[in-house]
């Protein structure tokens, strides 16, 4: 009695169930990748736009006083604004964020690629030829990609399961 007979699934029919598994971990990967270089992205910009805020703030406050001497309380909230400003500065220096957001978002665009490749590998008849290349592709992928945040990842990770199955 051969495999196809008795109900068991053949080779190539097993390999796409292992082959949709692993699409499903890269897609979830691929998407975390992109979430996460999008928040980078948002908290580079809220410290750029509020590291330049508060320095125009406190350029307009010296300049304005320039020719009147201001109460002992103002000299105050505009030297506190000024380091304010400063260590919003360093941080945007010292975290590198629109760095970390390109990392992410290369990493997202690697990962979608192989995510392609695996989904045009579904449509053939028999994807086990394939496999190796794309499992030897994804390992190194994952070496070099940078680690996403794990809420992140595992917010993801349930939004496509519900997608999955509703």
């Amino acid at each position: 009695m051969d495999a196809q007979s008795d109900g068991a699934a053949s080779p190539a029919e097993e390999a796409k169930v292992t082959l949709r598994q692993w699409c499903h971990g890269v897609r979830i990967t691929h998407r975390a990748q992109e979430q996460t270089a999008a928040k980078f992205d948002g908290f580079g910009r809220a410290l750029a736009v509020g590291s330049l805020v508060i320095s125009a703030v406190v350029g307009t406050a010296i300049f304005s006083t320039l020719s009147a001497s201001p109460a002992l309380g103002w000299k105050i909230v505009v030297g506190l604004l000024s380091i304010i400003a400063a260590v919003l500065s360093a941080l945007q220096a010292g975290l590198k964020y629109p760095e970390r957001a390109d990392r992410h978002r290369q990493a997202a665009l690697d990962i979608g690629n192989l995510r392609h490749k695996m989904e045009i590998t579904l449509t053939k008849g028999d994807p086990r030829d394939d496999m190796p290349g794309l499992a030897e592709e994804w390992d190194s992928l994952q070496k070099n990609v940078p680690t996403v945040p794990r809420r992140l990842y595992a917010r993801v990770e349930k939004e496509l399961a519900v997608a999955k199955s509703g």
